[in-house]
């Protein structure tokens, strides 16, 4: 998290720049199965669909074993930091990422994601559920950018721009999201063009807004991909009614201390006490919200 200040008379009226993750921190539900589903209705006939399934089914296993082979192979690191570790935790979530692309590699080599028509693409996009309170508080900011690992860009951009839901709610939009390649016949390749993989990738695009829109940034994120992206913002808030799993262990044991978005009035206040958080322990300070509501009045 940046230190910066804002000056006394800052009004809390002042808009913000909002960076946020998509898959369960905009939409309720993770949505990158919805693609796998449309890759398997399209297979010609039921054995095909059946194949494609087991096929799936494979690749997500081999993801949560090598996944759980990981985390088992850091865990006699529980012990807690004392300050904040930046680089102890820039070096675990490089190799968390790297489990994350090996799988990823493994869906484009299998062209699992083969077949997928675009007019399936917008379809799956219209029916995916936004959270409660979410579009108030992005149609409020001065900029909204979309920072994340999903794989259709064209799905994510029909839902926020076109569909009933959201047409015209959202006036400065940016997406930015991994996509799957369409061929000119209009039907995916299974290769997918990675623009937003990595932990760093998103905190990359945090410092981007932060430089070229001048404004206070918040980063809202549900998961530990979302990690250092939260810590880039001047506020990081985490979607979640009770922060466990890996997320937890990795804030406890790299030194950064997580408080309800309650605690605070304003934006303004947050960013306040995330500073002298971090001046006065050398830990640093993320927010949590169980819902967007929370996050609606500081923002």
């Amino acid at each position: 998290m940046k230190m910066r200040g804002l000056s006394t008379d800052a009004k809390r009226e002042e808009k913000v720049v909002v960076c946020a993750d998509f898959d369960q921190t905009i939409s309720t539900h993770d949505t990158i199965y919805l693609l796998f589903e449309a890759a398997t209705l399209r297979r010609t006939n039921q054995d095909d669909k059946k194949k494609h399934q087991q096929a799936v089914d494979c690749l997500v296993n081999q993801y949560i074993s090598e996944m759980k082979q990981f985390m088992a192979t850091v865990a006699d690191l529980n012990t807690e930091a004392k300050v904040f570790d930046r680089e102890g935790l820039e070096r675990f979530l490089d190799q968390f990422s790297a489990v994350d692309m090996s799988s990823i590699q493994r869906v484009i080599e299998s062209r699992a994601l083969r077949g997928v028509h675009e007019t399936d693409l917008l379809a799956l996009g219209a029916k995916i559920e936004i959270m409660d309170g979410c579009l108030d508080v992005l149609s409020r900011a001065a900029h909204v950018c979309v920072v994340s690992s999903n794989w259709s860009a064209l799905m994510i951009e029909h839902k926020l721009r076109t569909s009933s839901e959201t047409a015209g709610c959202l006036q400065h939009l940016q997406i930015v999201s991994n996509d799957l390649d369409v061929e000119t016949t209009g039907v995916t390749s299974g290769s997918i063009t990675l623009r937003m993989q990595s932990p760093s990738d998103k905190a990359t695009w945090v410092r981007k807004m932060q430089a070229q829109k001048g404004r206070p940034t918040v980063y809202i994120g549900d998961s530990t991909n979302d990690l250092l992206a939260l810590l880039e913002a001047d506020v990081g808030i985490i979607v979640t009614k009770e922060l466990r799993g890996t997320l937890k262990w990795v804030c406890q044991r790299f030194g950064i201390d997580v408080v309800s978005i309650t605690e605070c009035g304003s934006f303004q206040e947050c960013t306040m006490r995330a500073n002298k958080h971090t001046r006065e322990n050398s830990r640093m300070l993320l927010f949590t919200a169980s819902d967007w509501s929370q996050i609606s009045n500081i923002i």
